[in-house]
C-alpha cells in the first residue's frame, strides 16, 4: 500500500487582501463608538493605572448603564453621519 501523490492535509486558501480606495468616503461611527470616543479620555484620567482592556470594559459598563434617552443622542448623531456617508457614497460611485 503506497501513499498517494495527493497531500494528506487540507490546503488553506487565502484571499488576497482587498485594496481600499483612499478616496472612498469614510464609514460612519456607530453610536457606541461615538460615546466611547467622547468619554475615553475622562475614563482614562479617572483610572490612571487601568490598562486598555479595563478602560474598554469600564466604557462598556457605562454604555449599558445609559438610559434609552441618553443613548438616543448618540444614535441621532450616528444616523446623521450615516446620511452623510450615503450621500458621499452615491456621489463617489
Amino acid at each position: 500500500m503506497g501513499v498517494s501523490s495527493q497531500s494528506i492535509g487540507s490546503q488553506r486558501k487565502f484571499k488576497k487582501p482587498q485594496i481600499k480606495d483612499p478616496n472612498a468616503p469614510k464609514r460612519p461611527n456607530t453610536a457606541y463608538i461615538l460615546f466611547s470616543n467622547e468619554i475615553r479620555a475622562d475614563t482614562k484620567a479617572a483610572n490612571p493605572h487601568a490598562n486598555q482592556k479595563e478602560i474598554v470594559t469600564l466604557i462598556g459598563q457605562k454604555w449599558k448603564a445609559l438610559s434609552r434617552e441618553e443613548k438616543k443622542v448618540y444614535e441621532d448623531r450616528y444616523f446623521a453621519d450615516k446620511e452623510r456617508y450615503d450621500e458621499e457614497l452615491r456621489a463617489y460611485r
